[in-house]
């Protein structure tokens, strides 16, 4: 079932985010050398707590996707901002396809970095599934 939510959110955001305009590290990716002279992100899936809330077997699965922006000193933050803004938009009041999975809460912050501009955005989601 995890799997599932997983595979959504991964097709919500590979199919709307220019990964090849930026570049992107995803989880189990192999290591790259990242040019630290462009914007460079991070797309991670956090699956939370899970719980049986009905005798028909349906599991309630929470759960976080964090996006984090990184853009190098001395960079022009437009471009981070406009992929934040894109990102957000991309995953506000969103439902899967088989609308089991639903985002219902996103943050957004900027924390202070000598090395770098960076923005993170987590959106949080839950979903209810039988297996």
């Amino acid at each position: 079932m995890l799997a599932l939510d997983e595979a959504a959110l991964n097709e919500r955001f590979s199919a709307n985010i220019d990964v090849e305009a930026f570049q992107v590290l995803v989880e189990n990716q192999p290591d790259e050398a990242v040019d630290s002279t462009r914007i460079y992100c991070r797309w991670v899936i956090e699956p939370g707590s899970s719980e049986l809330v009905q005798s028909d077997n349906t599991h309630h699965q929470l759960g976080t996707a964090v996006f984090q922006i990184i853009a190098p000193k001395e960079t022009w933050t437009d471009d981070a901002d406009a992929l934040r803004d894109q990102f957000l938009a991309l995953f506000r009041r969103w439902r899967s396809p088989d609308h089991c999975l639903r985002v219902y809460k996103m943050e957004s912050s900027k924390p202070r970095q000598d090395d770098c501009y960076q923005i993170n955005c987590k959106v949080f989601w839950e979903s209810y599934r039988r297996p």
